[in-house]
């Protein structure tokens, strides 16, 4: 999923010191860069469930514990996806293959905060549930096909009291069609946050390998300003 053009639902309500979290949004599925039309629409729910209180000013958006929890903080959080009559590989993203098809994602994370500690897992699976992903012409020619299968984010990282950041990844994708290549990045990384997380500086090296390609190494250094 990306950005979008669409309507957000968000309610928040506890039991006892558990916060819990329901999001609904209904979305066009083109991609906030596409405005063509579609036959087809987006529907999204999430349940974002905080067991032991809220983050410190939101910090559960935020990747790094820039805010450096006093406690223990965990967000649990699972959701599901359904793109009707995608036209993109990645429904808000990707190549255009040529057909339409419903895109049905489910996906997760867990993340967890302490004294400037970070770690966060992420995973999610795509599927077709109407049909192949494959997408071929009246001669059988296989012309294009949509993003299906699973994949994992791993990642933790540590926040200095002078606000820098060492942090690691470990990701990968593995699709379950052979059109599409598997991937795995693994990354090390610097950020300094000048003023929070609005303001910052980031650098960072990854290793990637991939099905059927040279691995090769990629460089990043980039500022970003939140406003």
């Amino acid at each position: 999923m990306d950005r979008d053009l669409g309507l957000q639902l968000h309610n928040e309500f506890e039991i006892g010191k558990v916060v819990v979290r329901d999001i609904f949004a209904l979305s066009a599925g083109n991609g906030i860069l596409d405005l063509s039309s579609s036959q087809g629409v987006e529907i999204t729910g999430k349940i974002e469930v905080l067991p032991l209180g809220k983050f410190t000013k939101k910090g559960d958006y935020i990747g790094g514990d820039i805010y450096r929890e006093e406690k223990v903080k965990i967000s649990i959080a699972f959701g599901a996806d359904y793109n009707m009559k995608a036209y993109k590989s990645n429904g808000q993203l990707g190549t255009r293959p040529g057909a339409e098809a419903d895109l049905f994602l489910i996906f997760g994370d867990v993340l967890l905060k302490y004294k400037g500690i970070s770690l966060m897992i992420e995973a999610a699976n795509r599927s077709t549930p109407n049909t192949s992903a494959i997408v071929t012409d009246t001669e059988g020619n296989v012309t294009g096909a949509f993003y299906t299968g699973w994949g994992m984010n791993l990642q933790g990282g540590y926040v200095f009291k002078k606000m820098w950041e060492i942090s690691g990844r470990y990701a990968f994708t593995n699709p379950n069609i052979d059109y599409y290549a598997s991937r795995q990045d693994r990354t090390l990384g610097v950020s300094k946050f000048i003023f929070g997380h609005k303001f910052k500086v980031q650098a960072d090296f990854t290793y990637r390998t991939e099905e059927n390609a040279d691995d090769h190494l990629i460089g990043r250094l980039q500022m970003e300003v939140h406003f």
